[in-house]
């Protein structure tokens, strides 16, 4: 299954373990050792030494010659990782970021994922995925595909999705380390007192925007519910002279919070995710020397912030993510001499909607349904509530609608929970969310890859015109669709007139010889003195060429500017009655609203033309 024997054995010496540490190492192991277990994540609570034992574990391997790929996602995860990863191990570590001079030769390095991604890759034995709650995004999902034969270790305190869907796709197996209360009873963690703040932030009827609060919405709810003084005179009554950092709910309000407390007095500063580097050091060195009491910022210190000396935590940031609320109590729990307990002062109604941070939870890589939701989806056969991410949104086809006169876009979902394939027309957040069905397998539609013998500007055209009829409610003839796109396309050849025969409900037999005649009279006639006046041309049946074995070949379609490859095939209803209309499907984004670009030429600004065709545009 790996190209690397599993490191066995004991553990590494540099560094000495707690018991639970060490306990929680050795189960990674162990479950490495198992028949088809490759990918291990590991929970431990915010301040238990997960990074002490991914180093330990890395150590297993350089020991041995094995490399060691680590994996963050931002700047403070990554030196920090670095710093304990050399100590622990005793190995010089590389580090793979924008800014920073790579050491290719160092058997482990620390690489941010955002960096790795356009550069070559080390090669590791074992990838660890720090804060490996991320590891679901699709660019971490990319890059763990790239080492299909490492071990896999991801670490994180909370093994939680906004999206309901779990983590089983990801990792194989789930390692547990010891509960909040369980650390904090035995001295591993700082006790905690929780004051919910008199004023707190109203969230009535702020819109959630992928499972948390929306941003914007929120900050005017804050700007309404509270201002600066209410939380100076919480935190005086609380938390007077402590070492704190209060998190925002964006940037503007994080300044202003710091610039309140430096008017009343109390020395503070702001931080956030576009602070130079320099000035972020500095302004942390100060924070940690104490010259600085109260650090604000805005979704900058929720993860790989350790800095034991904090003692209080102000949260002026409401959300609906449990892994984000237990990231920022999380800060303040780390053990100091001199801290006798941590501080938390709650201006939300966080601690109501998740708990304290010593709350008992039941952490699974089995998925979670959610409650009901806008934009969550349940899913019909084991009514598991998700959230279906953009990604994973394959669109299936364009189905013709008769109460909006319209075609409407469908969407392919996997059921995280259950596996099911299904069914969701793709809403835009207008009027009542779409009911999901289950894929139809057995459709009573024909499906078939477009032929490279189709201009695919002249059938976006086609469609487009019987879209257009269909919604205004027009009965229109083959006849008539024949004259149209003659007058549209003069150089229309045999392929796109046989669309249109199969459009009106002719079978392919028929199609085929009707496309066949209707194109000969297209051609030019050779000069003759004396030409036949011109006749009506009735259709005959005739035996159809068939594809035997052979499938037509898949066309390259390009849609605003995307190559969709492999994304052509269409497909049609003809046994409903022309009034219900004709329900015509694309994987791929909207087709009808043009195609730029043919399966031989580049997208372009303007539509590109069909290749050139002799013949004329007379009628028959």
């Amino acid at each position: 299954m790996t190209d690397y024997p599993l490191p066995t054995g004991h553990y590494n010496v540099n560094y000495s373990l707690r018991d639970y540490q060490s306990q929680l190492l050795h189960d990674v192991f162990r479950l490495w050792s198992e028949p088809g277990v490759r990918r291990v994540l590991a929970q431990l609570p915010t301040g238990g030494g997960k990074t002490v034992i991914f180093a330990s574990a890395a150590g297993q391997f350089t020991d041995r010659g094995y490399p060691v790929l680590v994996l963050a996602h931002r700047e403070e995860l990554l030196l920090q990782a670095k710093e304990k990863l050399e100590h622990v191990t005793g190995q010089t570590v590389g580090l793979i970021k924008a800014g920073y001079k790579e050491d290719r030769s160092a058997p482990i390095q620390v690489a941010s994922i955002a960096s790795l991604i356009n550069r070559p890759l080390p090669p590791a034995s074992l990838v660890i995925v720090d804060e490996a709650h991320h590891s679901a995004a699709e660019s971490y999902q990319q890059l763990l595909a790239q080492y299909p034969t490492a071990y896999i270790l991801g670490v994180t305190a909370t093994p939680a999705r906004l999206d309901g869907r779990g983590f089983k796709d990801i990792y194989d197996r789930l390692v547990l380390g010891p509960r909040v209360r369980w650390a904090i009873d035995r001295g591993y963690l700082s006790p905690f007192r929780l004051f919910a703040a008199p004023k707190t932030v109203n969230t009535q009827g702020v819109k959630r925007t992928a499972g948390d609060y929306n941003a914007r919405q929120l900050a005017r709810a804050v700007d309404t519910s509270l201002v600066a003084g209410d939380l100076i005179e919480a935190w005086q009554t609380f938390a007077l002279g402590k070492k704190t950092v209060v998190f925002a709910v964006n940037v503007e309000h994080s300044i202003a919070i710091a610039a309140a407390y430096t008017q009343a007095g109390i020395p503070a500063e702001h931080l956030d995710g576009e602070t130079p580097d320099r000035d972020r050091r500095a302004v942390l060195d100060r924070f940690k020397a104490g010259e600085t009491v109260v650090l604000s910022n805005c979704g900058l210190f929720a993860e790989g912030f350790d800095l034991p000396s904090v003692e209080a935590v102000q949260c002026v940031r409401p959300t609906q993510s449990l892994t984000f609320w237990l990231q920022m109590v999380g800060r303040s729990l780390r053990p100091h001499p001199g801290k006798d307990y941590a501080v938390i002062i709650d201006h939300t109604e966080n601690w109501i909607v998740h708990g304290t941070p010593d709350r008992p939870r039941q952490w699974s890589l089995e998925p979670v349904s959610l409650d009901g939701g806008r934009w969550n989806v349940a899913c019909p056969e084991c009514h598991h509530v998700f959230r279906p991410l953009s990604r994973e949104q394959q669109p299936l086809g364009y189905e013709w609608s008769p109460e909006q006169q319209e075609f409407r876009l469908v969407c392919r979902y996997t059921c995280p929970n259950c596996a099911v394939q299904l069914e969701v027309e793709k809403w835009e957040g207008q009027g009542e969310p779409p009911e999901p069905r289950g894929l139809q397998t057995d459709r009573s539609a024909e499906i078939w890859e477009i032929p490279l013998d189709c201009d695919l500007q002249i059938l976006a055209d086609l469609y487009r015109l019987v879209g257009f009829q269909r919604r205004a409610k027009r009965h229109f003839t083959l006849q008539w669709l024949y004259g149209a796109m003659v007058q549209q396309h003069p150089h229309i050849g045999e392929a796109e007139l046989r669309e249109c025969a199969l459009l009106m409900g002719l079978d392919e037999d028929w199609a085929r010889q009707w496309a066949k005649l209707a194109f000969e009279k297209l051609r030019p006639s050779p000069p003759r003195s004396d030409p036949p006046p011109r006749r009506r041309s009735h259709c005959a049946p005739s035996v159809s060429p068939s594809w035997g074995d052979r499938r037509p070949p898949t066309a390259e379609v390009f849609v605003k500017g995307v190559s969709l490859v492999s994304y052509s095939a269409w497909q049609f209803d003809r046994n409903r009655p022309k009034n219900h209309g004709t329900s015509l499907f694309l994987k791929g984004e909207k087709f009808l609203g043009g195609v730029q670009a043919s399966d031989k030429n580049p997208p372009s600004a303007t539509p590109v033309a069909p290749q050139d065709r002799t013949g004329s545009s007379a009628l028959f």
